[in-house]
């Protein structure tokens, strides 16, 4: 059985040698992508998808952006009962933002299936697959899935919000990323992909 999770721990706390669960991430399962910065991609029109200054607010051209965090964030655009407060980054599928449940008043972190793939009817079953695959598994690594949906066009996935930093940035921040430190990280990672098998 799983031990109890510890949202107050995060990868800033100083290493210690025996293994302990140490919360690496901003909520969201998916590993911020920077290389795919400033790709200009055709907006989707149709009936049902939503119109073009929507996806411009939720998907700004990065291009002027060093750390797609900095990109703004639509604050205050809804989708369904998730008000968005601020963008946490983007990646190869789509942009997360850090939101607002507000049925359960709980933050969360809210990924948003990108422009170009929501008119892939392919893309959007793997999105969805992807939830329901992540929703299954109960882990003190893994990020928890609270709802799928879509509003306006827009495909979603509410996850668990995880305060503090990915583990990207923290190896980005430092020099040297202490043996010990590494071994615990790790043994995370290990931990939570042996849980998914």
């Amino acid at each position: 059985m799983d031990q109890p999770r510890s949202d107050s721990a995060v990868a800033s706390q100083p290493p210690t040698t025996a293994y302990r669960p140490v919360r690496v991430g901003h909520g969201a399962d998916t590993v911020i992508n920077p290389e795919r910065r400033g790709v200009s991609l055709p907006l989707p029109e149709g009936p049902g998808l939503p119109t073009s200054s929507v996806w411009l607010r939720l998907f700004p051209s990065e291009v002027d952006y060093q750390d797609p965090a900095q990109v703004p964030a639509p604050a205050g655009l809804k989708l369904g009962h998730f008000e968005i407060q601020a963008r946490i980054g983007a990646g190869g599928m789509g942009a997360v933002f850090h939101a607002m449940d507000t049925r359960l008043q709980r933050a969360v972190a809210l990924k948003i299936l990108s422009p170009s793939l929501s008119r892939d009817d392919a893309a959007v079953q793997r999105f969805r697959n992807e939830a329901r695959a992540a929703a299954r598994l109960d882990h003190e690594n893994i990020a928890r899935v609270y709802f799928i949906g879509e509003e306006l066009g827009l495909h979603f996935i509410a996850f668990e919000f995880i305060s503090g930093t990915n583990l990207r940035e923290l190896i980005r921040e430092r020099s040297r990323i202490d043996t010990t430190e590494a071994v615990n990280f790790v043994l995370q990672i290990a931990s939570a992909l042996r849980h998914t098998s």
